[in-house]
């Protein structure tokens, strides 16, 4: 297991991190860190607004420098519909300050409730076409082994193999999928 402190160098960047929460904090935007007072990895809310959305119940977030700009506009969002700031008190003024020149003006303000227990987070992450070679190569090397030798012969190892070393992954899985459903399966897992 590594040490809490090693999550500063985790690279989140096809992961993005949601409170599964009810309440004031419902999908928020996480980040974890390393709080050395407990030497623990804990979660905290990313620095930005969340926005309702037009369209549905759910907000989206927005960085600093969206808001900044003005960027969030762009979004199918209405603030009238509710909106949530996150961040350290003078961020938060900040952020109000700015939304104020941009013509969001709420009528009512409060702080927002914080979860009393340990927050659930979901995960989002998306599989890059690094990963799908990777994942082709465990299953050659699985099918492989779990087949035997004879199987590395068949031509659905070509498909794979062309896989590992980048060819097309939803071509060549679908050309095989009539002879070999469960790599299709597999196919279809892997692109969600």
């Amino acid at each position: 297991m590594k040490k809490p402190e090693e999550i500063e160098k985790f690279n989140f960047e096809n992961i993005t991190l949601h409170t599964f929460e009810d309440g004031d904090f419902k999908r928020a935007k996480i980040e974890l860190y390393h709080n050395e007072e407990v030497a623990k990895v804990v979660a905290r809310p990313v620095d930005g607004v969340a926005i309702h959305n037009t369209g549905d119940h759910e907000f989206t977030h927005f960085a600093v420098e969206e808001i900044r700009t003005g960027r969030w506009r762009d979004s199918a969002v209405d603030w009238r519909l509710g909106i949530r700031i996150f961040g350290p008190d003078a961020l938060v003024e900040e952020l109000r300050a700015m939304l104020a020149a941009q013509g969001v003006t709420p009528t009512t303000f409060r702080p927002l409730i914080a979860p009393v227990e340990d927050v659930k987070i979901e995960q989002e992450f998306f599989i890059t076409p690094l990963m799908q070679r990777g994942i082709a190569k465990i299953a050659m090397n699985y099918l492989t082994s779990r087949q035997g030798t004879e199987f590395a012969l068949l031509p659905l190892c070509g498909y794979l193999c062309g896989l590992v070393s980048g060819a097309g992954f939803q071509e060549n899985l679908t050309d095989c999928a009539r002879d070999f459903p469960v790599i299709l399966r597999f196919r279809i897992a892997a692109r969600h």
